[in-house]
């Protein structure tokens, strides 16, 4: 029971696909590449044993290097946002816990400049909080990118973007629990 599927396209016109599915036990995260000319590419699990995956969302640089994330339910109740590299070479690195508080994060969105950097955002609780990735695999400073809102206000869906000369914008929808609006 696939779910949650998306694709992404390097400058070749190679392609990687990223889903979750359900294997008769738990929810995992796959990915799989596919050549310009349809050639399948091995089928990957890219997220660990023993939790429940929420959505996945990928980007791929312009040399068909993807990054794959999905939010991530704990055995504590909490959500927590992952990604995963997924390099045109083949190599695994392993996934990383994006932030860890607050505790209930939504699927990052993910996007890549021209020069393989990206930025990684979600809205988790009543923050947006945001990463940037830069192409050698360095991992940014854990940044809050929303102002200061009620505590009984909420955010979801962050969307981020970013221009050839790297500037991110990110978006995410609030709602506010005062009068139900948006």
């Amino acid at each position: 029971a696939p779910g949650s599927p998306h694709v992404a396209v390097d400058d070749d016109g190679d392609a990687v696909v990223a889903w979750h599915a359900f294997d008769g036990v738990e929810y995992r995260v796959y990915a799989r590449r596919v050549s310009s000319t349809g050639t399948l590419g091995a089928l990957q699990v890219l997220s660990g044993t023993g939790v429940k995956i929420h959505g996945t969302e990928l980007a791929v640089d312009p040399d068909g290097d993807a990054v794959v994330t999905w939010a991530e339910w704990q055995p504590d109740g909490s959500v927590v946002p992952k990604m995963r590299r997924f390099p045109s070479n083949g190599e695994l690195p392993a996934e990383v816990v994006l932030s860890s508080s607050p505790r209930r994060a939504d699927t990052p969105a993910v996007a890549f400049d021209r020069e393989g950097d990206a930025v990684v955002a979600w809205a988790n609780e009543n923050v947006v909080q945001a990463r940037t990735l830069a192409a050698s695999g360095a991992l940014g400073e854990l940044e809050t990118v929303s102002g200061d809102v009620s505590p009984i206000d909420r955010h979801s869906r962050a969307r981020v973007t970013i221009d050839r000369d790297g500037d991110a914008l990110v978006t995410w929808r609030h709602l506010t629990q005062a009068d139900l609006s948006e």
